[in-house]
């Protein structure tokens, strides 16, 4: 089963840390008013800000991919959903 996420832009970070149970990192990643940011964030930046267990970082990294792939699949069923003029 997998549980539908909201989208990156209406996620707090306190609230993607609460559902990790990595409240801990919350002063690290405040300035973050959501998830949408860090989206694209790799490995080194995350231990950048603070994040320096490598077990969190990897936990946090396939959370953000699970973002980044419903995100994409969204918006290419947006697309598909409205062509562009001259498609059809």
């Amino acid at each position: 089963m997998t549980t539908k996420l909201e989208p990156p832009e209406s996620t707090s970070v306190s609230r993607w840390l609460a559902e990790l149970h990595m409240e801990c990192y919350k002063k690290n990643l405040e300035h973050f008013d959501n998830v949408k940011p860090l989206l694209e964030i790799k490995d080194p930046e995350l231990k950048k800000l603070g994040v320096t267990n490598s077990k969190d970082r990897s936990v946090m990294l396939v959370s953000l991919a699970s973002y980044r792939s419903q995100t994409s699949s969204s918006s290419t069923i947006r697309e598909e959903s409205n062509p562009s003029p001259g498609e059809n």
